[in-house]
Formats: C-alpha cells, structure tokens, sequence
C-alpha cells in the first residue's frame, strides 16, 4: 500500500526535526511540494536550486511562501539557478528583488543537463533525474564522504554553473 501524503510529509518533518536519516522516492508534484516546503522551512543557512524552471503550482504556493519567507527571516540563502524566464508577478522573482538573501541567475548558453536538484544546507537534497517530471529521489542525513556522495557532487555541479553565470536575470 503507497504512503498516504501526510504520513509522507510526517516522516520528512520528524527526521528533519531530529536529524535523522531520511530517504524516499519522490513521485508526483504533491511530493515535490512536501519535501521543498518542508525542508525549506527546516533549511538553517543555504538552500541552492538548479530548475529548468520555477513552476507556479510548487513556487507561486502559499506554503511555499510561508516556508522561504521564514526561512530568510532567519537569515537564510537562497541562490537559484534557472533557464526559463520568471515572469516579474512571480514569488521568486519577487523575493529577489525585496530580500538580498536571495539571488538568481539565469543559464543562458546551452548546456547539456537533463536534471533538476535543491540542496539544503550540506545535509539534503532533492534530486530529479528527468528534469520533465518531478519524479526525484530525496536524502537527508545519509552517506557525508566518498565518491559517491551525491549531495557533494551536485554542489560541485552548482556552484560551476554559478561562477559560470555570473550574470544578473534579466
């Protein structure tokens, strides 16, 4: 029997408030909803997002808001980077120009990347393989050293592509 979305997002919430390993499959935008909300308002320092683009449905939400703006009210980062273009209405769009602790570039020149990931203050990430669905794999407290790190390797991946578009959005 699947995890109904509640126990989903109570089990996020209860490992992120004891620092306890968490892992899961992340199969639907509900999904995606719960674990960047929740890890957004659990999120200290920094939180980086690679997306191809801010979608409305999780980015322009209430919950979200409430979660990033908390998040920044304790003194928190966000630095994203996106290909699309964000509308000026957006949320996002807006917060960056209202709150220094928010920033976003644009990737403009081609680059082959087929995925989308957020990371969390070096103890998490939420990782999309397919950057066309929100299907993603989420980790938390897991594996910190060695090779197969995936959260140390995405903020490789993230910060190259940070210096590389240094440029302010349009």
């Amino acid at each position: 029997m699947a995890e109904s979305l509640n126990a989903y997002s109570e089990r996020l919430e209860t490992a992120l408030a004891n620092n306890k390993p968490y892992s899961a499959y992340n199969k639907d935008m509900a999904h995606a909803k719960v674990v960047v909300c929740t890890s957004m308002a659990h999120a200290k320092s920094e939180v980086l997002l690679l997306s191809e683009r801010l979608d409305p449905i999780l980015y322009a939400s209430g919950w979200f808001w409430t979660a990033v703006t908390g998040f920044l009210e304790g003194g928190g980062k966000l630095r994203v980077l996106v290909e699309s273009d964000i509308p000026v209405e957006h949320p996002v769009r807006h917060l960056a120009t209202q709150n220094g602790g928010v920033e976003i570039r644009r990737v403009t020149e081609g680059v082959a990347y087929d995925f989308n990931f957020m990371l969390i203050d070096n103890i998490g990430y939420r990782f999309e393989a397919d950057r066309r669905e929100p299907r993603a794999v989420v980790s938390f407290h897991e594996q910190t050293e060695g090779p197969r790190n995936m959260l140390a390797r995405t903020k490789e991946v993230f910060e190259m592509l940070w210096e590389r578009f240094s440029g302010p959005l349009d």
